[in-house]
């Protein structure tokens, strides 16, 4: 059994896994819908600036201060719980 605080942050980045995942079908869904007019650099800048926005940020901002949140045992187990 993983001891509480590693509980925790495991919940906590399903949380911020899932908050992410939406925001990525969201990008994937822009994406889609301007690809073919879109060139590689243009792609990258949206890419880039859909991280950037206000109400995109915090998912992806929150998911990587969880992921880097624990210590190697606690990720091990984190991980191991997958």
């Amino acid at each position: 059994m993983a001891p509480k605080g590693v509980a925790r942050l495991n919940e906590q980045y399903k949380d911020a896994r899932s908050d992410y995942a939406a925001q990525e079908q969201r990008l994937g869904a822009d994406l889609a819908a301007f690809g073919p007019a879109l060139t590689e650099q243009q792609r990258n800048d949206y890419i880039e600036a859909f991280w950037n926005d206000p109400d995109h940020k915090p998912a992806k901002d929150a998911l990587e201060s969880t992921a880097a949140a624990g210590d190697s045992d606690s990720a091990k187990v984190l991980l191991d719980s997958l």
